[in-house]
């Protein structure tokens, strides 16, 4: 399906006008999910049934490949990088300028991963009108979205920070922990789905079986740092764990780190070193 000729990207372009539209998997090679969707859309979506372009783009081959997160470091951390002309000096840099040019003139990114411990289903995106109606086609009990004054580079070098810059839509698409055909299939349902909204293509019996539903949407508010040796957890850390406004949520030596509102963990870090990001502090969005 992918080969080194065309460098790990398909583009298949239809015969009537539409969006371009990029499906992105294996930005984290062991992340293996995103490859399964795209070879099935590459099979299965022919030219016919496509108005405009639709994009497959296998992120990180070499760490798919080796089953590894990344090669030499994280893909998806790496645009701004790219952008202020960094030494293209890793594996991973020279795989960004191989992907960037795709992202020119993009309507819509949908960026999948998952996780390799226990988590929800989620969507990442920029808390923005367009960008959480679309991120409603998948149905998830949450839809996260960092505050305008969170400027962690974590949050904002990823991809669909990077096609929203270029005037598109991005999504990051986290699957949770992925163990199960069946998991595969509800995915890639969801994802003829996502191509069916955004008018890539014709819709289908099989995705228009699935009924939105309201999402919590929660907003990134603050960071969760350590600033010494001793930072532990009190309890096991996991995504979306719930404290109520002066909870302890860690213990930095003997002293009680709270929590400074009624919020959910996001993103915890499970050995955070000193003056390292543990994880960041998220409150529910009022409609």
């Amino acid at each position: 399906m992918f080969n080194t000729q065309n460098k790990f990207i398909i583009h298949k372009t239809g015969d009537k006008p539409g969006p371009t539209t990029i499906i992105q998997g294996c930005t984290h090679g062991n992340e293996k999910i995103g490859k399964s969707i795209i070879d099935k859309l590459a099979s299965d979506i022919t030219q016919e049934k496509i108005s405009g372009s639709i994009i497959l783009i296998l992120g990180n081959p070499q760490a798919y490949e080796k089953n590894k997160r990344f090669i030499d470091e994280d893909l998806n951390r790496l645009l701004n990088k790219i952008l202020r002309n960094d030494e293209v000096n890793t594996y991973e840099k020279k795989r960004v300028l191989e992907i960037i040019p795709y992202y020119k003139k993009i309507d819509y990114l949908l960026d999948i991963h998952s996780t390799i411990t226990p988590s929800v289903p989620f969507v990442y995106c920029e808390d923005r009108p367009k960008q959480r109606n679309l991120a409603g086609v998948f149905n998830t009990e949450y839809i996260i979205s960092a505050h305008e004054d969170i400027n962690s580079p974590e949050l904002r070098t990823c991809f669909d920070s990077y096609a929203d810059k270029q005037g598109g839509i991005g999504l990051t698409y986290e699957a949770g922990q992925i163990g199960n055909e069946e998991s595969e299939r509800i995915l890639y349902q969801k994802t003829l789905q996502f191509l069916e909204q955004v008018g890539n293509i014709k819709s289908s019996e099989s995705s228009r079986a699935f009924i939105k539903h309201p999402s919590k949407h929660l907003i990134i508010v603050d960071h969760l740092w350590t600033t010494g040796h001793n930072f532990k957890f009190l309890s096991k850390p996991y995504n979306f764990q719930k404290f109520k406004k002066d909870e302890v949520i860690a213990l930095e030596g003997n002293k009680p780190i709270r929590a400074p509102r009624d919020c959910y963990l996001i993103f915890p870090k499970i050995d955070p070193h000193k003056d390292r990001l543990a994880g960041y502090i998220a409150r529910k969005k009022e409609n």
